[in-house]
């Protein structure tokens, strides 16, 4: 069977089989790293403890915070530009393999997926830097924590998606 003069012999998209394992790994990964990161941080508050105020600890997670605002506010920005450039590339040979396997609307998810969770960093980093003023600093520090858990997670998805259009070029 031909897809519009591909032949079948040549549908490196289809041939392929994925096991069940490195679907859930692909699907899940930035997830389960994130949640290892996590863990870390969690258990290394617990060995050392949490630590005292000062304004250089207080500074110190300000710019760290808006920094990662800085990242996320970019990598979702590039996400939504790679939704362009993939519906731009529709009609090309190997998006027509993708679509034909069944795998287009995967890419779809995980585009999408990555503007979200980048969206969603941007949104606790602002909710941060309006909180930190006002609020007792081991709030501030377990946010921080969990902010970063996000951060690791949104740069894992950013690289999936990146990871996969490279393979499409």
């Amino acid at each position: 069977m031909e897809l519009e003069g591909i032949p079948e012999a040549d549908n490196r998209v289809t041939a392929r089989r994925f096991g069940v394992a490195e679907i859930f790994w692909e699907r899940w990964y930035p997830y389960l790293i994130g949640i290892v990161a996590l863990l870390i941080e969690v258990a290394t508050v617990a060995y050392v403890g949490m630590p005292q105020h000062t304004d250089s600890i207080a500074d110190a997670i300000s710019k760290g915070v808006d920094g990662m605002l800085s990242f996320a506010s970019i990598m979702a920005g590039f996400a939504a530009t790679l939704v362009g450039i993939l519906f731009s590339i529709r009609e090309t040979r190997k998006i027509k393999l993708l679509e034909k396997s069944g795998h287009f609307s995967t890419l779809k998810h995980y585009l999408y997926e990555s503007v979200v969770v980048n969206l969603a960093l941007s949104c606790f980093c602002i909710l941060t830097g309006f909180v930190m003023p006002l609020a007792a600093f081991s709030f501030i520090c377990w946010s921080t924590i969990a902010i970063v858990a996000v951060f690791v997670i949104a740069i894992f998805v950013v690289y999936r998606v990146i990871n996969l259009m490279c393979k499409l070029l």
